[in-house]
């Protein structure tokens, strides 16, 4: 009987890059048509591809987090910086999963700016 390491099985669970990639660009093209166009499917295509990497490097192993992750990516460049989202990721007890939704979570709660005030 074949024994995969707890990295080969991790990897299994997550879909293709190539698959991800052009899941994300469908949903740029059709709910961020702005985006889309403003960089192209080419550059659109390789921050994608450089936010997969980063999220499955860093050891998130649920598709829509790698999803969320690769979608943030595109403006997000710190995202797409390994170093930099591995010491953040390392200096946490909780689990990859954990922490990347404590992120999207603090992503999702940006400051609004007080306009007429």
């Amino acid at each position: 009987m074949l024994e995969l390491t707890a990295e080969q099985e991790r990897r299994l669970r997550i879909p293709d890059q190539d698959v991800m990639v052009q899941e994300a660009l469908g949903t740029f093209r059709q709910t961020l048509p702005r985006i889309y166009d403003k960089l192209g499917p080419d550059t659109l295509s390789s921050r994608l591809s450089e936010g997969y990497t980063t999220a499955v490097d860093l050891g998130l192993t649920k598709k829509a987090l790698v999803f969320k992750y690769m979608l943030y990516g595109v403006s997000a460049p710190k995202l797409r910086d390994v170093a930099y989202m591995t010491e953040h990721f390392q200096t946490s007890c909780d689990t990859p999963d954990l922490v990347a939704m404590d992120l999207f979570s603090l992503l999702a709660f940006r400051p609004t700016t007080n306009r007429g005030r």
